[in-house]
């Protein structure tokens, strides 16, 4: 192969040889007397996936009652009619879901993903392919609701005896009744309080303190709740 390309008289440089160069070759003339063209490089276009995004890549969780939607749009170039746009999504329990976009003849696609008060909060992973083929991955993260201040307050004042339990479950049942915590499908419906151990007297006073998370918290609620020893 030739390291250079010159022109035809052999007097000035073209192009260094390398590279991807459409090289032409100019065969014998047509019937019409036009030149025959022959192209060395494939020119059919790939496929391309000019945008894909979300409406919104940060959520907090409702509460109950409520449902929150994030939309993801897009549009597919140089698309096949009747394949669908493949999404994959992972939720942050590691398991995983897919359904199918479909696509309108002019490529774009919207699909709805609904959050409501009993989702996991955390991230999403989102894959997108078409046809077999990878096309982008996106993510949005599911943020826990704000507890009310007046449920911390409950539970300093509580936690130092100055509210009795039920006072304090009152604030237990508003954090059921909005979704923060979920009660085991075999609960009743009515209110019983055994001995509460201290010790969640104290995780209520580290809550209130912000000396523990809120998750910390609403774990060792759950535990009374699993144990029956607090039933709403």
């Amino acid at each position: 192969m030739p390291s250079k390309i010159c022109n035809k008289t052999g007097t000035e440089l073209i192009s260094p040889a390398g590279g991807s160069l459409d090289v032409k070759y100019y065969d014998s003339r047509d019937q019409s007397g036009n030149a025959n063209i022959f192209s060395l490089l494939n020119t059919k276009p790939a496929p391309s996936y000019p945008s894909h995004h979300l409406s919104t890549y940060e959520i907090v969780r409702p509460l109950a009652g409520e449902i929150k939607e994030i939309v993801l749009s897009g549009n597919v170039d140089n698309h096949r009619r009747g394949i669908p746009l493949s999404v994959t999504i992972t939720y942050p329990d590691g398991n995983s879901q897919n359904f199918g976009a479909t696509l309108s003849n002019s490529g774009n696609y919207k699909s709805i993903i609904s959050i409501h008060e009993n989702s996991l909060s955390g991230f999403y992973d989102i894959k997108l392919s078409y046809n077999n083929s990878y096309v982008t991955t996106t993510s949005f993260v599911v943020l826990n609701p704000t507890i009310p201040e007046w449920i911390k307050n409950n539970a300093k004042w509580w936690s130092s005896d100055s509210i009795s339990d039920i006072e304090f479950v009152d604030g237990i049942k508003y954090l059921i009744e909005n979704g923060f915590l979920v009660l085991p499908s075999t609960e009743q419906s009515s209110l019983l309080i055994s001995e509460i151990p201290e010790w969640i007297k104290n995780n209520a006073k580290w809550w209130s303190d912000d000396q523990i998370s809120d998750e910390d918290f609403l774990n060792s609620i759950q535990h009374l709740i699993k144990n029956g020893i607090i039933r709403i």
